[in-house]
């Protein structure tokens, strides 16, 4: 999902379709929150998904069945085909739902031969989808957005070989491949606590090196703060990818741990941070870069909280704290 394709989406809801969810329990109205996240990725989920991506309140898949099947929820606020929910107005995006359910099974086997590949580069310990494909909600033409987690010390180099693919995928390939974060196994404590990072975390689709996805999960508790029912992902059979050639990992291990590897590690770090600092950079607020992190884009998540609040408003909830 593009920032742009975000704004141009996070517009009001259709005249007179929102409902008053002021007086609601609690956990309906929260029901309602969820639902409004996704509607700003023309997204209808289900109610494993609801209750996986519940703000700020603990409560079980059935007593999140229990609320949708009884009350004034439902159709008053949202609507359903049976399977998905979406707000009131929005009944599009049931269909919509199913099509790209489709792009993504096509999409995600490219994202596993990838990801094999990355997986066959030196120092690669985590490989995980994020996104739209993450989520299952990608345009035909989506970016196969992933996190690349490395071994500590070891990131930049990386970053270099990966930029250099990513380089030749934009001028030659289909354009596709986007590592979008990267760190190493010495930041697993993710910076910018928040209702969209926790997202972004909790959709996490691990491909490559589930024991460091199950890491990551354990080093940011603070998830749980916003997202009480999110847990970890049973390691997805269909979605594994294992590197290409082991015995060649090993050597280009060795050759980019020389000391010319150190030095590129040091040069490439130096390089990013002044790219990143540049103001004239289109994406220049960032969390800081650090020897063993790449920052995180701030505005999006600014954004989506914003536009978030701006739904919840509509059908007269007050803003998630």
């Amino acid at each position: 999902m593009t920032f742009e394709r975000v704004a141009a989406f996070a517009d009001d809801l259709p005249a007179g379709a929102a409902g008053d969810a002021s007086d609601l329990p609690t956990l309906e109205q929260r029901i309602v929150a969820a639902v409004a996240y996704r509607d700003m990725f023309q997204f209808a989920p289900d109610a494993a998904e609801i209750t996986r991506y519940l703000p700020h309140l603990q409560s079980s898949e059935a007593n999140v069945h229990a609320a949708l099947a009884g009350g004034r929820l439902v159709p008053e606020i949202l609507v359903t085909d049976g399977q998905y929910y979406a707000l009131k107005g929005r009944e599009a995006f049931f269909a919509l739902r199913r099509e790209r359910r489709e792009i993504s099974r096509t999409l995600r086997a490219k994202a596993v031969r990838t990801a094999a590949r990355i997986a066959s580069l030196p120092f690669v310990q985590m490989i995980a989808l994020t996104g739209s494909l993450a989520a299952e909600n990608p345009d035909p033409d989506a970016d196969l957005d992933v996190i690349i987690v490395t071994d500590a010390g070891r990131l930049w180099r990386v970053n270099a070989v990966t930029s250099t693919l990513r380089f030749i995928d934009q001028h030659l390939g289909p354009r596709h491949f986007c590592p979008n974060v990267m760190r190493s196994k010495a930041a697993l404590e993710f910076e910018n606590h928040r209702l969209y990072t926790a997202q972004e975390m909790a959709m996490m689709v691990p491909l490559f090196g589930y024991d460091t996805y199950l890491e990551i999960f354990d080093r940011n508790p603070w998830v749980h703060t916003y997202l009480p029912n999110c847990e970890p992902f049973e390691a997805p059979a269909d979605l594994v990818a294992s590197p290409l050639a082991p015995g060649s990992r090993d050597l280009l291990e060795a050759v980019f741990d020389s000391a010319a590897g150190q030095q590129l590690e040091r040069i490439w770090y130096d390089r990013r941070v002044r790219q990143h600092r540049d103001p004239d950079h289109r994406f220049h607020r960032y969390t800081p870069f650090t020897p063993e992190a790449q920052g995180l884009y701030v505005d999006m998540g600014e954004a989506i909280e914003g536009a978030l609040n701006s739904r919840l408003a509509q059908v007269g909830l007050p803003p998630l704290p």
